[in-house]
């Protein structure tokens, strides 16, 4: 398995500043360097994100049906339902990454992977986002999982999660294979789906105006991805 690693404008080594729509720009970059430059299909190609990437991961899930798998680590369900710390129904013309209403047309099964004592995001929001997929879901076609791992906060959460001696990844890779292999039945079976050289289509034309640069001589292990000079945004990528 082969994993890509960026940071968003405005985090990280990328310039300029953040936002929800550039990080949409962004991960649709590196999702079409994946596809037309590693010359990766979409069908094998899993989304994971942490945070507040849970919420371009989501937006890409909707946009990209043939991705077969969704995971969200301390995910949250939406930047209202963080300032507002509540659980109850919420509608604001302005919120941004508002998962929980966008899960509940997200066609992927997901996994969701949150520490029961996250102070930065609660692991209530998890438990709103399973809440939501599954009242809106034929759970005979489709699953959410949640995994809680038992004291975890927010930036420990990988370090909990991925002990050597820890029984999470256990359950994690039990769900992964069973699901992975859920969705490529799933995916074989909807070949004829229009929908899929509508989404490769739309990808070539992003790869094509965006421009893969040399890796710097700071950053030697990166290479810069970025979009026609009019746009200002930087993405970067890193291959382990």
């Amino acid at each position: 398995m082969n994993v890509v690693v960026y940071d968003y404008t405005g985090y990280g080594i990328s310039p300029n500043k953040p936002s929800e729509k550039n990080t949409y720009y962004d991960i649709e970059a590196i999702i079409s360097f994946i596809v037309y430059h590693l010359k990766y299909p979409l069908n094998r190609v899993i989304l994971c994100g942490f945070s507040l990437g849970s919420g371009p991961t989501v937006e890409m899930a909707l946009q990209y049906k043939q991705i077969p798998l969704v995971i969200l680590f301390a995910p949250l369900a939406s930047c209202m339902y963080m300032l507002e710390n509540t659980e109850k129904q919420i509608s604001h013309s302005h919120d941004i990454f508002p998962n929980v209403d966008k899960v509940k047309r997200v066609s992927q099964d997901i996994i969701l992977i949150h520490g029961t004592s996250d102070k930065t995001i609660p692991f209530k929001h998890s438990q709103m986002l399973i809440d939501q997929y599954e009242k809106t879901h034929d759970l005979k076609m489709n699953q959410a999982c949640l995994i809680r791992v038992n004291d975890a906060d927010h930036n420990d959460l990988i370090a909990y999660f991925d002990n050597g001696e820890s029984e999470y990844k256990e359950v994690f890779l039990n769900y992964f294979k069973t699901l992975l292999k859920k969705a490529k039945d799933r995916l074989e079976n909807n070949q004829s789906d229009t929908s899929s050289s509508v989404e490769n289509e739309k990808l070539k034309q992003i790869f094509e105006s965006i421009r893969i640069n040399k890796p710097s001589s700071k950053w030697k292990n990166f290479q810069s991805v970025a979009p026609p000079e009019e746009n200002t945004h930087t993405y970067h990528k890193l291959m382990v």
